[in-house]
């Protein structure tokens, strides 16, 4: 039986994404379909540049 490689991330990463997470939820949670497309778009848009 193998032991479980070990995966190296940056300290507090997953927390920080989690907490990314949440918070889009919470701001799509109550948007209508068309919003929450503009929403996304907007945050797209965003992480591309």
């Amino acid at each position: 039986m193998k032991p479980k490689e070990k995966i190296k991330t940056q300290k507090g990463l997953v927390s920080k994404l989690r907490k990314i997470r949440d918070k889009m939820n919470l701001d799509i949670s109550d948007m209508t379909l068309e919003e929450e497309k503009a929403y996304l778009k907007k945050l797209k848009k965003l992480s591309s540049k």
